[in-house]
């Protein structure tokens, strides 16, 4: 029997030998320093402007690494995300599993691999702590429950 690496799907290797894995870790740990390095403002005026950015539906998914350029559409839209944070870059592995929150409007997943559509659309996404992150796009992503006993 072959191996079939659980991060991208591709037969012949491990998640742990993964390439492609080993290239999203790097890619997310310098976005996560070139992140830190920026703040949004706390004005109240952008925050009522983030508050009042326009509403996708709850199918899409944001992934947050890529260098794709921002649309005109949504040059100016941000998104604002409440009491989100962005923890440091981990040494551990990623898992595979996502863990939904179904009262969440947007999602996001560094698994670019789990999209059925995906189009390439950078937003700023300003965070609790005032750091701004990037979407690298966004799509419709399909996922089946499962309920896990404890």
């Amino acid at each position: 029997s072959s191996l079939v690496c659980s991060f991208c799907d591709i037969s012949g290797h491990a998640e742990a030998t993964c390439f492609k894995k080993q290239s999203a870790s790097e890619l997310a740990k310098a976005k996560t320093a070139e992140y830190k390095q920026k703040k949004c403002s706390r004005g109240k005026g952008n925050q009522q402007k983030a508050n009042s950015a326009a509403e996708t539906t709850s199918s899409a998914a944001a992934s947050s690494t890529s260098d794709s350029k921002a649309s005109p559409a949504t040059a100016n839209r941000v998104e604002f995300a409440g009491k989100a944070s962005c923890p440091p870059p981990s040494p551990l592995p990623t898992g595979s599993d996502w863990i939904a929150d179904t009262g969440a409007t947007i999602h996001m997943t560094p698994h670019l691999h789990w999209f059925w559509t995906y189009t390439p659309n950078k937003t700023p996404i300003c965070l609790a702590d005032s750091s701004i992150i990037y979407s690298a796009g966004i799509g419709d992503v399909e996922f089946e429950p499962v309920r896990k006993n404890g």
